[in-house]
């Protein structure tokens, strides 16, 4: 009626040679008691085995030849989602829209049953959600749009300790204290800016077009006024929350999450862009070109091959041996002329 212990037999036999090995029989602890030093035997290396698992679902990275860390999300076999790592859903303050996709996709990854169909049911997902955006969020209340493409950042310190350094969540928490005529939030540490990024004034950096949320709130005149003035659009007319939103840029946003979730992941599997719409990096395109181009040569090295050396037989590889002039005549044959011998050449 005792507990169940598994001890698996790989995990069992590497912590034993670890610590047959790599214990340290010299560790000492100063003993207050008997004001000396102590010495044992202490090893804290120790190795645990996790799975067996039905998927691990690991990002790639948007720059060349390199890795993501720390990022992943591991489900057991009953569809159950085992750990998730590093992702945005697991941090606060992030974009609504990326968080939701990702606890949507996720799943997705374990169904069908080939590669092929894995990326297909995945890219329908991707292809759904950039629907959304490039509709402009036709199909959602205002409230869903405010939701899903509205962000919530925390200020750490006040606007007027960080000066002139410019962010989304000071120019947002500055708009916010004039539209609401309360200059004490300038002095206010933890203030959260829930702001939306619009599309004017167009050129304008991003830290420049982040506007709050509670304008839309507004009464109709006020919110002109205001909106007028952030967005610098003195004949600015149409004051519907999706003709000012910046959809550009929630787009590429979220196509970077596809391209580390979706598109790079796949071309590495020598699989078609499960998202056509979604451009991948100018460095995977040409890998990708060069793997599925059969008449390019791809390296002299198919075609030339270093010449071997001979092996030395006591010839020195068939070389003509080129000997010094003084050596040459001891190797002549020695004749007697006169008294003594003379060597002739």
């Amino acid at each position: 009626g005792g507990k169940e212990i598994k001890m698996p037999y790989p995990n069992c036999v590497l912590n034993y040679r670890v610590h047959q090995k790599y214990t340290n029989h010299q560790y000492q602890d100063w003993d207050s008691e008997t004001k000396s030093w102590k010495t044992s035997s202490q090893n804290s290396i120790l190795f645990e085995i996790d799975g067996p698992y039905k998927a691990m679902i690991l990002p790639a990275s948007t720059e060349e030849d390199k890795m993501l860390k720390k990022r992943y999300a591991v489900y057991n076999f009953d569809g159950s989602l085992a750990e998730l790592k590093g992702f945005e859903v697991k941090r606060r303050g992030e974009l609504r829209l990326i968080q939701v996709f990702q606890t949507e996709v996720f799943p997705e990854f374990l169904k069908g049953n080939s590669k092929e169909e894995v990326w297909q049911i995945v890219g329908a997902m991707a292809n759904r959600w950039l629907d959304v955006i490039e509709s402009r969020g036709s199909t959602m209340t205002n409230d869903e749009v405010i939701h899903f493409f509205s962000e919530n950042k925390t200020m750490s310190k006040s606007v007027e300790a960080v000066g002139s350094y410019k962010c989304v969540q000071a120019t947002t928490v500055r708009r916010l204290s004039e539209f609401l005529g309360v200059p004490s939030m300038l002095q206010a540490e933890g203030i959260s800016a829930h702001m939306l990024i619009a599309n004017k004034p167009v050129g304008a950096s991003c830290t420049e077009r982040a506007i709050p949320v509670k304008i839309f709130f507004a009464e109709e005149e006020v919110k002109k006024v205001w909106l007028r003035q952030w967005l610098q659009d003195s004949s600015l007319t149409d004051f519907d929350m999706r003709s000012i939103i910046d959809w550009e840029y929630y787009k590429e946003r979220l196509c970077a999450v596809f391209q580390k979730l979706i598109s790079i992941p796949a071309a590495y599997q020598k699989i078609a862009n499960p998202c056509p719409r979604v451009k991948v990096p100018e460095w995977l395109r040409k890998r990708v070109a060069e793997q599925n181009d059969r008449f390019k040569q791809r390296s002299l090295n198919l075609w030339l091959r270093a010449k071997c050396e001979p092996e030395d037989h006591g010839m020195e590889g068939q070389k003509r041996k080129m000997d010094d002039m003084e050596d040459l005549a001891g190797t002549l044959e020695t004749k007697s002329f006169g008294q003594g011998p003379k060597k002739w050449l």
